[in-house]
């Protein structure tokens, strides 16, 4: 169904029901490292030195909205297969583990020893309404803001430290859009509805540098554009331009 290649030219792949990986340097030896004859997996992601491997499983369909998945990360080292399932973290429920739009699934921190993912609340279902009500208190006018929900109910960015099992949420409910910097060791986080309403098609927003292993973080740039190609970083994230 799916498949992805490593840097040293290991490929993993979604079959029917399980996750292999096989490698053309060993004569295509072939290893299942998960199986379930109910799940549903997708989203192979390979580190960049191909010795971690990110996937998602979905979870039956609870008839809840967004979907709900797991994730698993597989160590090419060790053969080590670790999970993450929402239900079973007391921070993060009663959250979801969602697949992020325009975005990967899921990120490798520049170490390897960490994966960034998306959680997000249930949403609420949208229903055929008889009339309208405007809220002059509202960031946004009726229309758009019904297309933009709130920012509960918006997907926050969350980390996965493996080896010492720990959770910590990257974005927040003040701050919740991030673009992390090349060694995803530190992230501007802001908040795009700050400055509702007003003109600009790409809204003014407070930058903040944060720093996601102290929770740390400054303000960098204030009453800014978040504008395409207004800011950008330098490859080894020493360097922010703007």
């Amino acid at each position: 169904k799916d498949f992805s290649i490593a840097k040293d030219g290991t490929i993993a792949i979604i079959r029917s029901h399980d996750v292999a990986i096989m490698k053309p340097a060993k004569n295509f030896t072939l290893q299942t490292i998960a199986t379930d004859v109910n799940a549903t997996f997708k989203k192979l992601q390979w580190s960049k030195s191909g010795h971690a491997l990110a996937f998602f499983e979905e979870l039956s369909d609870d008839e809840i909205k967004p979907q709900n998945h797991k994730i698993y990360w597989y160590t090419t080292k060790d053969s080590k297969l670790r999970l993450l399932e929402s239900s079973a973290i007391d921070s993060l429920q009663p959250q979801r583990i969602v697949l992020r739009k325009g975005a990967p699934a899921a990120t490798f921190s520049g170490d390897e020893n960490s994966l960034f993912f998306a959680v997000a609340s249930e949403a609420v279902p949208i229903e055929e309404e008889k009339y309208q009500i405007w809220d002059s208190a509202t960031a946004y006018e009726y229309a758009l803001n019904k297309y933009h929900s709130t920012m509960e109910s918006r997907p926050k960015l969350w980390v996965w430290t493996v080896d010492s099992a720990q959770l910590q949420q990257v974005s927040t409910l003040e701050n919740p859009s991030v673009l992390l910097d090349a060694t995803k060791q530190y992230g501007l986080i802001f908040n795009p509805m700050l400055y509702e309403p007003q003109y600009e098609h790409y809204p003014p927003a407070d930058f903040y540098i944060r720093d996601w292993a102290s929770s740390e973080q400054h303000l960098l740039l204030k009453n800014y554009s978040t504008a395409i190609g207004m800011m950008g970083g330098s490859p080894d994230g020493r360097y922010i331009h703007y």
